[in-house]
């Protein structure tokens, strides 16, 4: 069989521009450091590498959430801290009031401070963060904390003294004065304090949502602090003198200034009104157990994302990421296949008429 000329010239052609194509292809896998530049080019390591991408950066995501409430929960355990500064300090001014060593200042001026520190206390429970309100549940519209008028604090609008939290249903609800609780279900919520319900953000903790729509707080971190769990809320107590004593720390405070005031000292009365200050001052404390608690589960969770992504990271770069050793023997390779190629040439093809002529 003849093979001619023009056959020789096409088959050559062909295997050169394959050696070209290849050794272009591993120059610019060289440059680029990546295994391939096309999906087509490896679609297993391709479809594997999207999906690690996109858990990256979604870890990227909610790592950012997680720093973002660090931040937060570190202003809120501010904020508890001079709350609790001014609680102390009205506890020991009113102490030294009952027991006589309030160093000449009368019990007036005495209850003019136990008024000055209340505002102090109000600014601190109505403190923002980034435009939010720390204790204010889901209400960002206006202070969550507000004195009616009469010394008495209102949450969201709500008196304090008529709050009562539901344990089974996680809910906090109001009555008014000498009503019986209503019988709150999810449906049914007329009596559902404003603002107080929880706030749920996914950290990776695999969010669920329930049958009715609410959010399973096991798969999500809670990211709201209520304020009253830190100025307390709920019905009076009977003091040991048969004083009805508030709940909160706020209107405890209000009665503790009328009773200083007042010409007619009542020592039983204040020293009730004393004693359940105490105990509310050491609820406020106890409640920031829970802020400590997810504090440093959200410091544990950052490690975890951080961690996550470093892996993620790892896993891409194995997937995506040519061999720099591999792809300098490649190269190696294809620089002597070029240079023989072209020696090939130089016996395959003919010589042109202007070479012959010389």
């Amino acid at each position: 069989m003849r093979i001619t000329q023009r056959t020789i010239s096409r088959n050559y052609k062909r295997q050169l521009n394959t050696v070209m194509t290849k050794r272009a292809s591993t120059m610019e896998k060289g440059q680029s450091g990546l295994a391939f530049n096309r999906l087509s080019d490896n679609v297993a390591a391709g479809v594997r590498a999207m999906k690690v991408q996109e858990e990256r950066l979604t870890s990227g995501r909610q790592l950012n959430t997680i720093e973002n409430f660090r931040e937060e929960f570190k202003t809120i355990d501010t904020n508890l801290d001079s709350i609790d500064s001014i609680l102390v300090s009205a506890r020991d001014k009113v102490e030294k009031a009952l027991n006589g060593t309030n160093g000449g200042d009368p019990r007036e001026v005495i209850a003019k401070e136990i008024g000055s520190l209340k505002k102090q206390i109000l600014q601190f429970a109505n403190s923002q963060y980034a435009g939010k309100f720390l204790f204010g549940g889901t209400n960002n519209a206006e202070a969550p904390f507000t004195d009616d008028g009469t010394g008495k604090l209102c949450f969201n609008g709500i008196p304090v003294e008529d709050i009562r939290y539901d344990e089974a249903r996680q809910t906090y609800y109001y009555v008014a004065p000498g009503t019986k609780p209503p019988n709150d279900t999810y449906d049914d919520r007329a009596g559902i304090v404003p603002g107080s319900e929880n706030i749920y953000v996914d950290i990776g903790l695999g969010l669920k949502v329930n049958d009715n729509s609410s959010i399973d707080p096991r798969s999500a971190f809670q990211t709201n602090f209520n304020g009253l769990l830190v100025l307390g809320f709920g019905p009076s107590v009977t003091g040991a003198n048969g004083t009805e004593s508030p709940n909160s720390a706020y209107d405890i405070m209000s009665e503790l200034e009328k009773v200083l005031a007042d010409p007619d000292f009542d020592q039983d009365k204040a020293g009730d009104l004393f004693d359940h200050f105490e105990t509310v001052i050491d609820d406020m404390r106890f409640s920031r157990v829970d802020l400590g608690t997810r504090m440093n589960f959200l410091d544990r969770s950052a490690d975890r994302m951080e961690n996550d992504i470093v892996n993620l990271t790892t896993t891409e770069t194995n997937l995506i990421s040519a061999d720099p050793f591999d792809t300098a023997i490649d190269l190696k390779q294809c620089e002597y296949t070029w240079m023989a190629v072209l020696q090939l040439g130089t016996m395959l093809l003919p010589t042109s008429l202007l070479d012959f002529l010389s």
